[in-house]
């Protein structure tokens, strides 16, 4: 009897054994979690930091390509030499530096190859009273983006008969008008002779051509033109071009070769 109480007590020695070695690994494997856990917080204490520094560098990266793209923008002149002219390489430097120039427009700084396009576009939100915009009304009076601001010059009392506002022609004039401006301050400082054309029309260092011509020993001379009286004289035409709303605004200078 006495050996049956005794087996009997080892059975119970021994659940409890079983017993007090699974609530340790239970123990255990709370302990193990309760690490994993902290290392999980710590991890995430230190990875935090990083991600939200990395975001605002990209926050300010594209801050800075927003600024860029005022300068640079989308919709800007995109200018192609032409082959007969590509060995006239000084003048195509000049060229290129006067279209990436910084003009005040808008109330904004940026280059003047963007302004030529912010220019062109209000051609096509000026409208009449009946919705034609200013840039058809050009084109069916045989205008080109070469030369469409002479028609708010050339035309002003048909546009009013037509109904167009006379206070939005008068703001197309005056960007054209600064437009024309900061052209001659950057090329009086380089030349004291010269011919541009633009998408306000042809200049030079202190008239405003609206045919395109100047005046000669002889008489009126288209100023792009291979003549004699030209090109003695002139370095040859530069001719550049670029595409605008599927047609081709052409961009033309010459200097005095003497400059």
């Amino acid at each position: 009897m006495k050996n049956k109480k005794g087996r009997a007590s080892f059975l119970k020695n021994k659940k409890e054994k079983r017993s007090f070695l699974k609530n340790k690994k239970v123990d255990a494997g709370f302990l193990k979690n309760k690490k994993a856990l902290v290392g999980a917080g710590i991890e995430w204490i230190v990875v935090t930091p990083v991600i939200i520094f990395i975001l605002v560098i990209f926050l300010v990266f594209g801050f800075v390509l927003f600024q860029a793209d005022k300068l640079t923008g989308g919709g800007e002149i995109q200018l192609t030499g032409r082959p007969e002219i590509a060995q006239n390489f000084e003048s195509a430097e000049l060229f290129e530096a006067y279209l990436n120039s910084p003009v005040e427009f808008d109330g904004e700084t940026i280059k003047m190859k963007r302004a030529f396009v912010l220019y062109l576009d209000g051609f096509f939100n000026v409208k009449s009273n009946i919705g034609m915009s200013l840039a058809e009304y050009g084109k069916t009076n045989y205008y080109t983006f070469n030369n469409l601001g002479e028609i708010i010059y050339e035309r002003s009392t048909e546009l009013a008969g037509e109904g167009f506002d006379g206070d939005d022609l008068k703001k197309l004039s005056d960007k054209r008008d600064i437009l024309i401006s900061d052209s001659r301050e950057i090329f009086n400082s380089l030349c004291n002779k010269y011919y541009l054309q633009a998408p306000f029309g042809t200049i030079s260092e202190n008239e405003f051509l609206p045919d395109g011509m100047d005046e000669f020993p002889g008489g009126k001379v288209p100023v792009f033109a291979d003549v004699d009286v030209l090109s003695k004289d002139f370095d040859p035409v530069l001719f550049m071009e670029s595409p605008y709303k599927g047609e081709t605004i052409e961009f033309k200078y010459r200097q005095l070769r003497k400059c």
